[in-house]
């Protein structure tokens, strides 16, 4: 006869669902069937989010293989809070991410790039995931371990911008659109309670805040890109500049303004960066305003063309160095010292 212990029923362990589009695995309570492919809750929600919010995919999401939307929404999972869901901002900010470095990788094997340390690397704008990816060894030059991305014309913060830009844009139209379908419809509605109104209005001036943010966010990552080693290049001949008497005072003056207005730039576009990071993870009316920079996007082409010629006037204008010394000549009444004939022999 058989124990009672044998005849205890072990509990069963629940079913394994494969999620259609993080590709990972889930109990089968922690999602729904649609149709017959599995949707985990946190994929279904970021789904249906995108639809409302952009009309489906965005288009340069368009040609994602399989693989890569998997890794988009598992990387959403990464970025999920504990305890929270997702915000919109956040789930826009992965995507102009994944869309981005989809785009470096695609043109990478195009053209040459730099060997430099990560934290030069973040300072012009790109995330340390990124960077992470990228080709590596070690430096003795840096005594750090150094990356090389390869980037076509564009900088990443361009690109970036590029995408928040085209984000806003089909995320407009979708507005649009279903602001057109509700006229279509030609229902009429109930008078919306003030208390309603007063609450709609807020969501609408947070949403929009939003969006400043964003072009706020892309305009200093791209100044950062495009600066950082222009003023590094102003701060390591500072010492020289100040202590070369001959240089003219003019020069000198252009080149103090040059310094400070990149130093002031610099300051307030790396602000920003913080500040925007520090908003991912918070709800939209949570979110603080980012400051207005000081520069606009015009000036980032401008005040980086200057600095060429301004940078190329300092260093005419630095001491030229003392020319060799000449071997010393005989006086004309001494009988020079014959040469030493070399026999390609050593001595004994």
């Amino acid at each position: 006869m058989a124990s009672v212990d044998s005849q205890v029923t072990q509990p069963e362990t629940p079913a394994q669902m494969k999620c259609w589009l993080c590709a990972q695995s889930f109990d089968a309570g922690q999602g729904r069937l649609h149709g017959k492919k599995f949707l985990c809750g946190l994929c279904s929600n970021a789904h249906r989010t995108m639809r409302r919010n952009l009309g489906g995919y965005p288009e340069e999401m368009q040609n994602f293989t399989p693989e890569e939307i998997s890794d988009f929404f598992r990387t959403l999972h990464s970025k999920k809070p504990a305890g929270g869901g997702l915000n919109w901002q956040t789930m826009k900010a992965v995507m102009c991410t994944n869309i981005a470095t989809r785009q470096i990788e695609q043109a990478k094997d195009k053209v040459k790039g730099e060997w430099l340390p990560a934290s030069v690397w973040e300072t012009r704008g790109w995330t340390k995931e990124t960077i992470e990816r990228q080709d590596n060894r070690w430096s003795n030059e840096y005594n750090a371990q150094v990356y090389r991305i390869r980037i076509t014309s564009e900088t990443w913060g361009q690109i970036h911008e590029r995408i928040t830009e085209s984000l806003l844009r089909q995320e407009r139209d979708a507005t649009k659109k279903r602001g057109k379908e509700a006229e279509d419809l030609d229902v009429p509605m109930a008078s919306v309670p003030k208390d309603d109104k007063d609450k709609k209005g807020q969501v609408a001036a947070a949403k929009k805040q939003e969006r400043e943010n964003e072009k706020i966010h892309a305009l200093a990552a791209r100044a950062v890109g495009a600066w950082t080693k222009i003023l590094g290049q102003c701060e390591k001949m500072a010492d020289k500049v100040h202590s070369a008497g001959a240089m003219p005072a003019e020069t000198k003056q252009t080149y103090d303004e040059l310094t400070a207005k990149l130093q002031k730039n610099m300051t307030a576009a790396r602000q920003a960066i913080n500040s925007f990071e520090q908003n991912k993870g918070k709800l939209v009316e949570d979110m603080a305003a980012l400051a207005e920079l000081p520069f606009q996007s015009a000036d980032v082409k401008t005040v980086t063309q200057q600095s060429g010629v301004i940078l190329k006037e300092v260093r005419k204008a630095f001491p030229k160095a003392a020319p060799k010394r000449k071997a010393q000549e005989v006086p004309a009444n001494q009988e020079a010292q014959p040469k030493r004939r070399r026999t390609g022999k050593s001595n004994p």
